[in-house]
């Protein structure tokens, strides 16, 4: 697939073109015989998490000004025959509890207010699909929250919005594979995008938000590991060969090394030989 980029593609649509995401790049990651499972063969029902659907509202919310989502009456147990009923008329879109809306509303409308996030969503256009070529000859694509000043713009919820927190999280989800994927992706497509920028939002009842523009050094090693990735991608897809977690050879597993320096299991095997011996010594 050659290089575009389309301004308003649905996210359905999106989503069925065969070309390899930065989330289908994560499942390779994870196993190649994964990768295989749920994007080849479609043997692995996609399901959205709780966590998902709220980050996909949040979303709407902050970029288009609206959601669509049903709210739970408060009170109403979907077990009950007038639960049941209303949630029969109400399955054209996801519902969430009144809880989970007033959140929503919270959370869009801090960021919103906010003095510095709420000025990178002036100029420039959301929700931006973008298509290109990897140079093993394998397509890629990407989704894009806000492309605009000459920056990425990408909206994340997180559990700890604190620039150490996030860090975290940028290293365990893959956030810089992203920031590269979609800053290479733009420049096939002739935009202006140098930077990458997180927009996180920390969840509660007073929401945290943190803005950071991510360090050249780490968008230099997610290209790495894209390229890797990809390179590895091309070879199975070649071979016909789809690892699983298994080597050539049977190899060695050991317990995890926080194991061996954990002592309260022995402790606890110790006193309870300690009272049965104990308890024989008081026997008549």
């Amino acid at each position: 697939m050659s290089a575009r980029v389309v301004f308003d593609m649905p996210a359905d649509q999106y989503r069925a073109l065969p070309s390899v995401s930065k989330s289908a790049l994560d499942d390779f990651r994870k196993c190649p015989a994964w990768y295989y499972a749920k994007h080849i063969l479609n043997a692995v029902e996609r399901e959205q998490t709780p966590a998902m659907q709220y980050g996909t509202l949040l979303h709407s919310l902050i970029l288009d000004g609206k959601a669509a989502y049903h709210t739970k009456p408060e009170g109403m147990s979907f077990a009950s025959k007038d639960g049941k009923a209303w949630r029969e008329e109400h399955l054209d879109l996801p519902i969430i509890s009144q809880g989970e809306s007033d959140s929503l509303q919270r959370t869009a409308g801090a960021l919103l207010k906010h003095p510095l996030a709420s000025t990178l969503f002036t100029n420039g256009k959301s929700e931006v699909s973008l298509f290109g070529d990897h140079w093993t000859g394998i397509g890629i694509k990407g989704r894009a929250d806000w492309i605009g000043g000459g920056r990425i713009v990408d909206i994340k919820t997180t559990m700890d919005a604190s620039s150490k927190g996030f860090s975290k999280s940028i290293s365990s989800f893959g956030y810089h594979r992203q920031a590269w994927l979609y800053l290479e992706l733009a420049k096939q497509n002739g935009l202006k995008a140098e930077d990458f920028v997180f927009v996180a939002i920390e969840k509660g009842p007073v929401p945290l938000i943190n803005v950071r523009r991510l360090a050249p050094q780490a968008i230099e090693l997610g290209g790495v590991e894209v390229n890797s990735m990809l390179q590895d991608l091309a070879e199975c897809q070649k071979s016909g060969i789809w690892k699983d977690y298994s080597g050539a050879d049977i190899g060695e597993i050991d317990l995890p090394t926080w194991a061996y320096s954990d002592t309260t299991g022995m402790e606890l095997i110790g006193a309870v030989e300690a009272e049965e011996e104990t308890s024989h010594d008081l026997i008549p």
